[in-house]
């Protein structure tokens, strides 16, 4: 199998359910496609289960022919700050991922600091060409995060594509919003560049 994508739609997922979900997916060191989404209701109790449960980064380094990622869970994590370091230290050692898609949804938690800490994926990752963050509605996000994403950014050479998503983010004006597309236009390897925004 080199193509897995998991949804749990409305249903509740036990910590044992996890465990042996994760054990599973251990198995396929083929898998060069991965998407995991949790919608709807929470993982029991989302903010213990995940966070001791679920070391999905644990799980990610042992998936080296790994090329896409897309991951709809981070915003279970109660310290997704911290998360995101050890997030990032896994995607570094995956030497083929190409395309990363991240949704932040509803992390209101997330602050500048979790932004550095996913920076830190882009200092080693020279390959990937397509990123997609979803950040709606991380009302803690604010104009330092951006220059810090723009930054790591920056360090992307073989990027080509580019989806960034602020909506209903209150601490963010549509005037900041303009300035980092403006810049991130102006790297000239990113050709196809999405930002979506509404001002409060």
């Amino acid at each position: 199998m080199k193509t897995l994508s998991i949804v749990r739609i409305k249903k509740s997922v036990s910590e044992k359910g996890l465990k042996h979900l994760w054990l599973n997916i251990e198995k396929l060191p083929f898998l060069s496609s991965f998407s995991l989404c949790f919608i709807g209701e929470s993982v029991d109790d989302p903010r213990e289960t995940l966070e001791k449960s679920l070391p999905i980064y644990e799980l990610l380094v042992r998936l080296k022919s790994l090329s896409k990622l897309k991951l709809d869970i981070l915003n279970f994590f109660d310290n997704i700050d911290e998360e995101l370091f050890y997030l990032s230290q896994s995607l570094r050692r995956l030497p083929l991922l190409s395309c990363l898609v991240l949704d932040f949804r509803h992390a209101y938690k997330l602050t500048q600091r979790g932004i550095s800490n996913l920076c830190g994926l882009f200092e080693v990752n020279k390959i990937l060409t397509h990123l997609s963050l979803n950040f709606t509605n991380a009302p803690k996000l604010q104009t330092e995060g951006l220059l810090i994403l723009f930054g790591g950014l920056k360090q992307l050479p073989s990027l080509t594509a580019l989806k960034l998503d602020f909506d209903s983010c209150p601490n963010l004006e549509g005037k900041e919003i303009q300035k980092l597309f403006d810049k991130i236009r102006s790297l000239k390897h990113i050709s196809n560049v999405q930002l979506i925004h509404k001002d409060k």
